[in-house]
């Protein structure tokens, strides 16, 4: 599903080089499509968030797990001082690992930060929980191969901070808004490299951020659409009978 497992491949299996298809994961844009999520569904989940309209939200979808490093995340806010207090909104399921969950209270605790974390568990409403925030991080601490939620966020027109490794380095595009860019990719696990990312992304005016989410947007529908996902699909079995 990306160029990062098929690069692992070849290097073991050298002689399937020639076998090998690349086919990126899509998302359904016109589900995640921020112009068709109302307002008032905005305003109701960050309610049921206990968030204010106003406020700024950093959002990081999966799983609630250490090797998603949602606890960098945490640290990294940390770091920014008590002028820069955006909520973070962890949604995602932690299937039972309640230590990692007192972890990362009791770190949040420690920073400063206790009453900004959002613990908002398993989502069935990702279109509005998307909608409702104004960045998304996907702080990784282990290469992914695909990595569906940056699209899934890039598809709903918000900026994206990810991990450099994996399949993250070929659906993120780290330039400035001006340049196509849809947000920032940072050395994985590292801190103080999420920190500076997190400062340049909050410092940002708006009509920067918003040209990083329409980037995004387009990033997506030229290369991760489920259409494009399956038609290549289908161009494999063509290739196969033909």
């Amino acid at each position: 599903n990306s160029q990062y497992p098929a690069q692992q491949i070849v290097s073991v299996y050298p002689h399937a080089a020639d076998k090998l298809r690349v086919i990126p994961r899509g998302c359904d844009g016109g589900a995640l499509a921020r112009e068709n999520i109302s307002a008032d569904a905005v305003s109701a989940k960050r309610c049921q968030w206990g968030v204010p309209d106003a406020a700024f939200v950093i959002l990081c979808p999966a799983r609630v797990t250490h090797l998603k490093g949602q606890h960098v995340l945490i640290e990294a806010l940390g770091q920014l001082g008590s002028a820069v207090r955006p909520y973070m909104v962890l949604v995602g399921s932690a299937q039972g690992r309640d230590a990692y969950v007192a972890e990362l209270q009791a770190l949040a605790q420690r920073v400063g930060l206790a009453d900004k974390l959002v613990l908002a568990g398993l989502e069935s409403d990702m279109p509005s929980a998307y909608a409702a925030a104004n960045l998304a991080v996907v702080p990784t601490i282990r290469p992914e191969p695909f990595g569906r939620t940056c699209i899934e966020a890039q598809a709903a027109k918000l900026p994206v901070i990810a991990s450099n490794g994996g399949g993250f380095r070929e659906t993120v595009i780290a330039e400035a808004p001006q340049k196509g860019g849809t947000g920032w990719l940072v050395e994985m696990g590292a801190v103080d490299a999420l920190a500076q990312a997190l400062k340049e992304a909050l410092a940002m005016p708006p009509e920067a951020l918003f040209q990083l989410g329409e980037n995004g947007r387009k990033n997506v529908e030229a290369q991760f659409t489920q259409a494009a996902m399956c038609d290549r699909t289908l161009n494999v079995y063509r290739e196969l009978i033909g």
